[in-house]
């Protein structure tokens, strides 16, 4: 009898380990390979994770990890990405974030790149992180929500978020 409680113990500790690790980097390249309309959601889905688990070291190899991939494979998109990520994940764990202006060229990146919808989101974050007076936030909630709402709603888990920081800004 002691025998089947000690698994099920010892299988409840092994899920909760096993859940708290990060998304690993070829887990990530593989969400963020995704160009089609539900890159969003899969992007979302991959910063969920670094919100829900913390952990600094973890954070950092990974990061240095996509770096050393993206070097090795170069690609728009995934550059954007790693930086994004790393902004965030910045922010989750109290470190530096990245400056104005190199939210700036991510998003002149985003725009010579052709891609609309990562464009929208980098302009999101810029709207929402950069140290910027209240008309450039409005001016890229603005600009993010019309490129959101042309491609769809269904694919921008957070799009009450730019109407709320819109509706704050009025």
């Amino acid at each position: 009898m002691l025998k089947p409680l000690q698994f099920v113990i010892l299988f409840f500790v092994v899920s909760f380990y096993s859940n708290a690790q990060n998304l690993n980097k070829q887990q990530l390249i593989n969400a963020w390979k995704i160009s089609d309309k539900t890159q969003t959601v899969r992007a979302e889905e991959t910063y969920l994770d670094l919100k829900n688990h913390k952990d600094l070291n973890s954070f950092k190899n990974v990061v240095q990890e996509l770096k050393d991939f993206e070097i090795k494979n170069p690609g728009n998109r995934l550059f954007i990405r790693i930086k994004i990520y790393e902004f965030l994940g910045n922010l989750e764990l109290g470190l530096p974030t990245t400056k104005d202006n190199e939210l700036r060229t991510l998003i002149q990146k985003c725009y010579l790149f052709g891609d609309e919808q990562l464009l929208s989101e980098v302009y999101t974050l810029y709207a929402e992180r950069g140290q910027i007076a209240n008309e450039e936030k409005l001016f890229y909630n603005l600009k993010a929500l019309e490129i959101q709402e042309e491609i769809g709603h269904q694919y921008f888990p957070n799009l009450y978020i730019r109407y709320y920081n819109i509706s704050r800004i009025y």
